[in-house]
């Protein structure tokens, strides 16, 4: 086995017994707000993209069991690449929410100039990933 991969594996035994990720999710801190509060659009399919995570989770559990049981390394790399595909793709679902809702909704002559500006920050943070 490589050093590399015993250093993940430490990793992933390092986190265990910290909290559910629902708990640890809760301990970090929300980005600051440039402006007042908008309407979420993203509580209208909250259900939806609640589940797709859960499965984005399965498949990242799944991973982590593939590591262990030292699985063909081509075959864990399929894996990494599905599941990066699964969070790109709610990532976009998010980002259209967020331009058809919040940056929509929120283009006035006061808080418009804001509002692009967080937008093109959003865009940057995503498209870097």
């Amino acid at each position: 086995m490589s050093p590399g991969l015993a250093d993940s594996r430490s990793l992933f035994t390092s986190c265990a017994g910290k909290g559910t990720i629902d708990e640890r999710a809760q301990r970090i801190p929300p980005p600051p707000r440039s402006g007042p509060p908008v309407q979420n659009p993203a509580s209208k399919d909250k259900t939806a993209l609640v589940s797709r995570l859960h499965k984005i989770e399965g498949q990242v559990r799944g991973l982590a069991r593939m590591v262990e049981s030292d699985e063909y390394c081509i075959d864990i790399l399929t894996q990494i690449a599905s599941a990066r595909s699964a969070l790109e793709n709610l990532g976009m679902v998010l980002l259209q929410q967020h331009v058809e809702g919040c940056v929509r909704d929120s283009l006035k002559p006061d808080t418009g100039p804001e509002r692009v500006e967080e937008l093109i920050a959003a865009v940057n943070r995503f498209i870097k990933t």
